[in-house]
């Protein structure tokens, strides 16, 4: 029986298809050529067949369209497009270039590879999309029938070909973030021609191929090393003609899996070492063992296919590459700073040609970054290479993990995540690591005056926010050298004489929290302000470290540590009713510039009116006393800090821009003031209205509060800053001197109630012009502490 009968009879039999559907799928199978129109639809249609049905069809021969999936996606990786195997892509951070990954030869003799190509993953397709067969022989087939003629030369290495071929399409995918999530023998189908192809309808993981990970939690996340794992069955049913995980019945798999009950390898071939080696890394219990994703296998198994090792440089020839790459980084970075010098130098109108010096520095810059990337990819791939082939190559190892831990460190600088890069140290050097990956750093923290409280509250997710959740007292200052696990917290500091204070605190992997400044060699103490020294709505943040910055397109600090003085801040924006007191003053006074001080519309329209004696705010003004005051300029703005100072006999001003975004982040770097999470819940902004958005009073959004307790300063109205504008290019890592001049563009800090949910990042900076009134624009004031 040829394999079309096969797999239509097994077909027929378990979906219960009469003879007469039978009948029809070989005639019209037979017709594809002369009649490409006759189409799967058509016979689910003839025989009312369900969608699945017409799904089982097509992957017997019949053209059609699968059924669509709930999320419009079809399972199927196209097979339109062949691409070479294993070619190095631009962003794949995995693989060095075309001369490091050798390309299988074309025939497949003893011991070297069988052609295979690869093929780029599924893309989501309309399902009017031009029908197509899609036919082949699936691998478990490929399979049987190798193991039935186990004595002829070259079987061996037909399969494990075939598996590469697989790593590879499935590579593909990693590439764009896709994991497969189901392999399984019955899903991969190979053509004459040797194309593979991947076909699931269901996305239902069959139990003898999950992963130990997909085998505890089947809805939890998965990385590419779970599909890899999935390849490493593959690899062993190659070999031995057989499932790792021979358990009948699902729950019995599924726990054999997780309790690492396999068969034992017994193959009618001879094999090696090397092939044992690249299983056991497959198959490996740890996401952090195995190969990172699928393309990392069909490296492996191309390597071991080829049987020419010596085809690769030495590992000596990669060991200057970390040198290369950092002295790359090191002239992009220079590069770059001298572009920002020049264009600061060029009015933003300046002709192309006055700004083409800088655009060729900046250039330089990217394609000095491209080829740092590039070293250390080829870097990585030749000791992995090397440890594949001498797993005992202890020099190698140390190498590898000296690189892991360089960039590990290198993401936690700039609060990405390191989760992955955590897995492989382990796998890798478990032993050196331990301490490292504990993740336990140390707290100091000395107060003026001494004898102070400390309650330690840990900041967890809940609800798609942070909350302190108390952790315990500390007892009485000063603490000094105190073990703590990596997180962040926020100490609430209490002294029967002082205010309470909140500290907030970052603890970093094997890092001390202190309150040293940046010159000194001792901690610091933090300075707790007597009763009297606040004021209600005032509120204090003491001085400190803190993570600023953010992406260059939200024209954010550049990310760094950076030290601020301590300072008091408004708990809230300045409101109507403050400023219409402040205008009543002035009035009262016969101050001749009241008239310019008064809010407006951004085409000059008085918001306010003193008609009744009073200033009082103006119908469909969009201001109400108890809502932030808008439609003033930054001169107007800073009028009225003087003019509160004056009433309170203290210094207040405009928050500087760095005051600002550590009064809204606090100091864990943080992306909005509650957390990393949005919800039109927690913020006043465009989609918080059902109608149109408008300023509301900033108690109507608790959620919007930063670790100090600031109101109001993701959403609603944004704040006028007392610095004047420089442009990120101009500013060095951490250090932002405030530039003041009465004139010119500020800087503007915080999102709006009619803006989106990206403007509301913390790191947000906004140019904007000094004489500007806008109906989404207020200030909030700020005094030094201690003065």
């Amino acid at each position: 029986m040829d394999p079309f009968e096969t797999r239509l009879t097994t077909t027929a039999q378990r979906l219960g298809w009469d003879e007469e559907v039978a009948r029809e799928v070989r005639r019209r199978r037979g017709q594809l050529v002369s009649e490409p129109a006759l189409t799967a639809s058509e016979i689910a249609k003839k025989f009312e067949l369900p969608e699945s049905e017409e799904f089982e069809l097509r992957v017997l021969g019949m053209r059609g369209t699968p059924p669509p999936q709930p999320d419009g996606t079809h399972f199927e990786m196209d097979v339109r497009h062949p691409v070479e195997p294993h070619a190095p892509q631009p962003d794949d951070p995995t693989l060095g270039d075309s001369k490091a990954m050798p390309k299988p030869p074309p025939t497949p003799p003893s011991r070297k590879p069988a052609p295979h190509v690869t093929y780029p993953p599924t893309q989501v397709a309309s399902a009017r999309e031009s029908e197509r067969a899609l036919s082949g022989t699936t691998f478990r087939e490929a399979v049987r029938v190798a193991h039935a003629a186990s004595g002829e030369e070259g079987a061996l290495n037909a399969l494990v070909a075939k598996v590469a071929a697989i790593a590879s399409l499935v590579g593909n995918a990693h590439r764009q973030g896709i994991v497969v999530r189901n392999l399984a023998p019955d899903n991969v189908l190979f053509g004459e021609a040797g194309e593979v192809a991947y076909v699931d309808p269901r996305q239902i993981p069959t139990p003898a191929y999950c992963s130990p990970e997909q085998a505890r939690d089947p809805n939890g996340a998965l990385s590419p090393a779970s599909d890899v794992f999935a390849l490493g069955c593959l690899l062993f049913e190659a070999l031995t003609g057989t499932a790792l995980f021979a358990q009948v019945g699902r729950e019995a798999t599924l726990k054999a899996i997780v309790d690492d009950d396999r068969r034992p390898l017994e193959s009618p071939w001879p094999v090696d070492d090397a092939l044992k080696a690249v299983l056991r890394r497959a198959t490996a219990g740890s996401p952090g063992s195995r190969h990172a994703n699928g393309a990392l296998l069909a490296a492996d198994l191309d390597l071991w296919l080829s049987d020419t090792p010596s085809d690769h440089p030495p590992l000596a020839d990669f060991e200057s590459h970390p040198g290369e790459a950092e002295a790359l980084r090191n002239a992009a970075a220079v590069h770059r700073a001298e572009a920002a010098v020049l264009l600061a130098q060029v009015p933003p109108g300046a002709r192309i040609e006055d700004k083409q010096p800088a655009w060729t520095l900046q250039d330089t810059a990217v394609v000095e970054d491209r080829e740092a990337a590039r070293l250390e990819r080829e870097y990585v791939a030749a000791l992995e290479r090397e440890l594949v082939l001498q797993p005992g190559d202890a020099g190698a190892r140390k190498q590898l993990g000296d690189h892991l831990l360089r960039a590990h460190k290198a993401l936690e600088d700039a609060g990405e995540d390191g989760i992955a890069l955590e897995e492989r140290m382990r796998a890798l050097d478990p032993e050196r690591f331990q301490s490292y990956l504990d993740g336990v750093g140390r707290l100091t923290l000395i107060t003026e005056p001494a004898g102070a409280t400390v309650d330690l509250y840990r900041y967890e997710l809940k609800d798609r926010r942070l909350w302190p959740t108390h952790v315990r007292t500390l007892g009485k200052t000063p603490i000094v050298d105190l073990r703590l696990e990596m997180g962040s917290y926020v100490c609430i500091v209490r002294h029967p004489d002082c205010a309470d204070v909140r500290y907030p605190v970052l603890i970093r992997r094997r890092t001390h929290w202190h309150g040293r400044l940046p010159d000194a060699s001792e901690p610091g103490p933090v300075v707790l302000p007597g009763k009297a020294a606040l004021d209600e709505g005032d509120v204090y943040v003491p001085a400190g470290w803190f993570r600023c910055g953010g992406p260059a397109e939200a024209n954010a600090m550049p990310r760094a540590w950076t030290w601020s003085a301590g300072f008091v801040i408004r708990r809230d924006p300045v409101w109507t009713r403050d400023y219409l007191t402040f205008l009543d003053d002035l009035e009262r006074a016969e101050d001749p510039e009241v008239e310019q001080l008064i809010p407006r519309t951004p085409d000059g329209r008085p918001l306010v009116s003193n008609a009744g004696g009073t200033y009082a705010v103006l119908p469909d003004s969009g201001l109400a006393p108890d809502r932030p005051i808008t439609g003033i300029p930054w001169r107007a703005a800073s009028w009225y800090a003087r003019w509160y100072g004056t009433l309170t006999g203290q210094p207040w001003r405009l928050p500087e821009d760095l005051e600002w975004e550590k009064a809204a982040r606090g100091v864990d770097g943080r992306i909005y003031p509650w957390g990393n999470a949005l919800d039109p819940l927690f913020a006043c902004y465009e989609q918080s209205h059902a109608g149109l958005p408008h300023a509301v009073d900033a108690t109507m959004y608790p959620a919007d509060s930063s670790p100090y307790g600031v109101r109001g300063m993701a959403g609603n109205v944004r704040d006028w800053c007392r610095d004047s504008w420089q442009s990120r290019e101009g500013i060095a890592a951490g250090e932002a001197p405030p530039v003041i001049a009465p004139t010119g563009p500020k800087v503007v800090r915080g999102g709006h109630y009619a803006m989106t949910g990206p403007g509301l990042v913390t790191w947000m900076r906004s140019r904007v012009d000094a004489a500007t009134c806008a109906p989404t624009l207020g200030f909030r004031l700020v005094r030094r502490f201690p003065a």
